[in-house]
């Protein structure tokens, strides 16, 4: 018993000992990851699949495989793609199914277990073979050009839903130089599968015929059907407008226009005409082609006493625009008889002081007699009086004596005179100097003295109306020299200064420097601020910052202005001390001193000034006076000159009357109640008995120039004399005119542009007695009455043609031309009628055309139109079409479509049946195959279907209308050729 037991014991500690052995050896496999996989193959590859196995390592811990792959001709070496992460079992094999034909990959597998992954595989290349053929796309259908344009053609077709398209060819033919069916491919590859392309090669007035054709890997598709397209003619520039001439000297003449903001103009060409010696149908060249687009010129080719015509053309990369309307330019006489040279230098200058602080100079003119006034140069102490300076004076009078005023006391000032004419000036006169002084009289104290106050760069808020309100306390009148911009926003204050007695003076638009400035410049910155200031404005003008020369000073006199400087500068701008300029100013001040301060940018230091020296010059009985507002008497500063130059009007022939304008005379001291009287001249000799506004020039005038003096006394009681530029030699008397004759040999033809007549004519035989200056183009529907012409052709050149454009195509019209003088237009010409041409004919091919025909059945084919054809639903009928072999069973439109029709022909018998669709010649003819507007059928459409015992074979023949007996064949069963 003790024996059995004791086998049994042992027993059951050997199953345990196995177990735990066996446990132990279960433990320590989990912890291991796989050995790398081995025997990699390839067991099938296609061109969409790849099936790899591998050994199988009887590793009861894998749960499943990595799948890695490398594309060889993208991928860097080394670099895989886990293309599978878990293949879901242990299983030794995979079937790659993301392959694509024609790859070369490399494959390597990795074992996975609980512990983790083993390491790679070795690695099998893989080439995968090429798939098997793919089809073609589908013919490309709904071909339409979206928009059309000199330079270029948008088409569109439909979206056929084939993502097997990589691109399309686009397919074009020029209808007028290409042979039929002939196509080029203008784009073998639009680069992506849109439905849409834009042909950027179109050129302007071209028929061009377009095709499509779709591509993917299989191949390419049928062509589209086509698409005409017919290209406008590219658009000229836009007519100039707005021709003017607003500057022009005796050898100049400038001219301006209106900038057409088309952004197409490369430069205008320049033509002129010489109204009193040209024919009214030529103009000249005066510059082809100015080669920018700057909307001014400048005819420096101009000569005095011309009577010209100019116009401008535009031009640019597309041609040339129609003339311009004409602008007539008189150009004055050449101002003296010499070329002018500078003026000679003045001699026996004598400066003499006065005891009212004035100096006087006289000196001796030069032998000139192109002189137009002179030229002070003064010299004189600087305000730190650590310097010598020179003023300039302009007189702007021939007068040979000058009076200077405002000047500082006690003070050597140094003169010498300059002469000046239209070309400049000349060189100085002797150098002479004399000391202002003051006599005053015991018994009358310090009474007599004046003083002109003025005030620079206002107004200003609130400063400006402190001052107004101070000289009103103390009765004292001045003058502001303000600015355009500040007037502008203190209107109120300009006219309270005015409303108060006191100067207003041109200080510029926004204080602008006036040496530094063109005079175009000048002009644009003292005339903006003369206008803002209006009825308020005086005739005079203060430089800013007293900066003036020569230059500044002949653009000052040419407006009719006066230069006002100073003689004290308070300095106000720079300091704020009021006690400081007070006393400075109050030592300083001189009877007729002219005194500088500053309203607009100083602040309110100076009203504090103002009030101190008006309370304290007025203890003293001084005046306060405005420089450019004077009183009657010798105190006012001298006579503002007048300017401008009388004109006249009429034409200087015997028997005309002429007529004296002095719309143009300014004068500073102002015209309200000035009256003219007027004398006539003969080649400078007074006329006897020449003396009012209008004169009637007598035959004893033949041959001499006639001028007009004006005689007037301004509004300050000053007399001037003002002389008119002489005319032209008056020439001799014309017999009675009266309108000119009817224009000869009209011609009219349709040009290729669409909707334009092109009209020409000769001049007519009898022009009335005076030149012909122009012709009138008028035109009406031919069933019509005669409406409003057209733009009058006055001036252009060559003068006898136009263009009608705009007109209904293939409507008969009536021309007819009309000849102008100066006494208006003359007889009509005889009518001419002409019809335009459409842009694009209608023509017609074959859709579909059946080979042959079983004889006793009806047979269906198809006729496309390049346009709707008119009529409706019987449009096309039996009466339209011409069948041998055959009967017209019936025509109707495809889908609605009036462009696309079906026709089914039931054959006589087994023989052929041509289908014949004639030239519609008249729209009225009872089956004409023509447009809703008229258009009728261009071009004889032909096709040929074979009978039951025919071959099989289709034919389609297109004849020119103009070759009626001439065919071109084509086999083909679906299309025909068209010409």
């Amino acid at each position: 018993m003790v024996h059995r037991l004791t086998r049994w014991l042992v027993t059951i500690l050997a199953f345990v000992t196995t177990l735990v052995w066996l446990t132990g050896e279960a433990s320590l496999a989990h912890s291991q990851v796989p050995d790398r996989p081995t025997g990699l193959t390839p067991t099938a590859i296609a061109h969409n699949a790849v099936a790899l196995s591998w050994d199988d390592p009887e590793d009861e811990s894998i749960t499943h495989y990595q799948v890695l792959r490398r594309d060889r001709d993208t991928d860097a070496p080394g670099v895989f793609a886990v293309i599978e992460e878990d293949t879901g079992s242990a299983d030794t094999g995979y079937i790659d199914e993301t392959v694509v034909p024609l790859k070369r990959y490399v494959y390597r597998v990795v074992a996975v277990n609980a512990a983790g992954a083993s390491p790679r595989s070795s690695y099998i290349n893989v080439d995968t073979p090429d798939g098997p053929p793919r089809p073609a796309p589908a013919r490309p259908t709904g071909l339409t050009a979206r928009s059309v344009a000199y330079n270029s053609v948008d088409l569109n077709w439909d979206d056929p839903g084939d993502r097997s398209i990589t691109h399309y060819q686009i397919l074009r033919r020029d209808r007028d130089s290409d042979a039929p069916g002939v196509f080029a491919a203008i784009q073998e590859d639009t680069g992506s599968a849109d439905a849409g392309y834009s042909d950027e090669t179109a050129e302007p007035l071209k028929r061009y015929v377009y095709r499509v054709v779709a591509v993917n890997a299989g191949g390419a598709s049928p062509r589209s059907s086509y698409v005409n397209v017919n290209t406008p003619a590219a658009p000229r520039p836009a007519r100039p407008t707005g021709l003017a001439a607003p500057l022009l000297t005796h050898d100049a003449v400038r001219l301006t226009w209106d900038d057409p903001k088309e952004g197409l103009t490369t430069g205008y060409r320049i033509l002129r005409r010489d109204r009193d010696v040209d024919p009214s149908d030529l103009a000249l060249v005066v510059d082809w082609n100015t080669g920018s687009p700057h909307t001014h010129y400048t005819d420096e080719t101009a000569e005095p006493l011309k009577r010209y015509a100019y116009l401008v053309v535009a031009l640019s990369e597309r041609g040339a625009s129609l003339p311009s309307a004409q602008v007539n330019v008189d150009t004055p006489a050449e101002p003296g008889a010499l070329p002018l040279e500078l003026p000679s230098r003045p001699t026996n200058l004598r400066v003499k002081p006065n005891d009212d602080g004035t100096i006087t100079l006289t000196w001796d003119a030069p032998d000139d007699d192109t002189i137009t006034g002179y030229q002070i140069v003064r010299r004189h102490p600087s305000e730190d009086e650590g310097v010598m300076v020179e003023s300039v004076i302009y007189t702007g009078s021939t007068a040979t004596t000058y009076t200077d005023d405002g000047l500082k006391l006690d003070v050597l000032h140094g003169y010498a005179v300059r002469a000046t004419n239209a070309r400049g000036l000349g060189e100085r006169s002797n150098f002479d100097n004399a000391t202002p002084h003051v006599m005053v009289p015991l018994d009358f104290g310090l009474g007599a003295f004046t003083v002109y106050l003025t005030f620079d760069d206002g107004p200003r808020v609130p400063y400006t109306a402190q001052i107004l309100d101070l000289l009103e306390r103390y009765g004292a009148r001045v003058t502001f020299f303000v600015t355009g911009l500040n007037a502008a926003l203190h209107p109120d204050l300009i006219a309270r200064m005015a409303a108060e007695g006191h100067g207003v003076g041109n200080h510029t638009w926004q204080h602008e420097r006036l040496t530094r400035l063109t005079q175009e410049q000048f002009n644009g910155t003292v005339g903006r601020t003369q206008d803002q200031l209006g009825a308020y404005a005086t005739r005079c003008l203060r430089p800013p910052y007293g900066s003036t020369n020569g230059r500044v000073g002949a653009w000052v006199i040419s407006m009719g202005l006066q230069q006002v400087m100073w003689t004290i500068d308070s300095k106000d701008f720079l300091s704020r001390n009021v006690e400081r300029i007070v006393a400075r100013l109050s030592e300083r001040v001189s009877h007729r001193a002219v005194v500088l301060l500053h309203d607009g940018g100083a602040a309110g230091g100076t009203v504090e000034v103002v009030a101190r020296l008006l309370e304290y010059w007025s203890r003293l009985g001084y005046q306060f006076k405005p420089i450019c507002e004077p009183p009657a008497g010798a105190d006012r500063p001298p006579n503002l000159p007048a300017s401008g130059r009388p004109a006249i009007r009429g034409v200087p022939r015997v028997g005309s009357t002429l007529t004296a304008d002095a719309a143009a005379i300014v004068d500073g001291d102002g015209l309200a109640n000035a009256s003219f009287s007027y004398q006539w001249l003969a080649d400078n000799a007074a006329i006897t008995g020449a003396t009012g506004s209008s004169y009637r020039i007598a035959a004893r005038d033949e041959g001499k120039t006639i001028m007009v003096r004006v005689t007037f006394t301004d509004d300050a009681g000053n007399t001037e004399l003002l002389t008119s530029a002489p005319t032209r030699p008056v020439a001799e008397a014309v017999p009675p005119s009266g309108s000119p004759g009817a224009p000869q040999h009209l011609s009219v033809t349709a040009t290729e542009g669409g909707g334009e007549l092109a009209v020409s004519w000769t001049p007519p035989g009898d022009n009335g007695g005076l030149a012909v200056t122009g012709y009138q183009v008028e035109w009406k529907l031919a069933s019509g009455h005669w409406g409003q012409p057209s733009d009058v052709t006055e001036g252009s050149s060559p003068g006898t043609s136009y263009t009608i454009m705009g007109l209904a195509e293939g409507s008969l019209y009536a021309i007819r031309v009309r000849a102008l003088n100066q006494t208006g237009a003359g007889s009509a010409s005889g009518e001419e009628l002409a019809a335009p041409l459409g842009l694009a004919p209608l023509r017609a091919e074959f859709q579909s055309l059946p080979a042959s025909h079983l004889g006793t059945e009806p047979f269906t084919l198809r006729v496309a139109f390049n346009e709707s054809i008119g009529g409706g639903y019987m449009a096309l009928r039996d009466s339209s079409l011409d069948v041998i072999g055959g009967i017209v069973l019936t025509a109707g439109r495809v889908d609605g479509r009036d462009d696309l029709w079906s026709i089914v022909i039931l054959p006589d018998g087994s023989g052929p049946v041509t289908i014949i669709l004639p030239v519609a010649r008249e729209c009225s003819t009872s089956g004409a195959i023509c447009t809703p507007d008229g258009k009728g059928l261009s071009h004889r459409l032909e096709g040929t279907v074979q009978g039951a015992s025919a071959p099989a074979t289709g034919r389609s023949v297109i004849a020119d209308p103009v070759q009626e007996g001439k065919r071109v064949e084509s086999d083909t069963q679906v299309t025909s050729k068209q010409h």
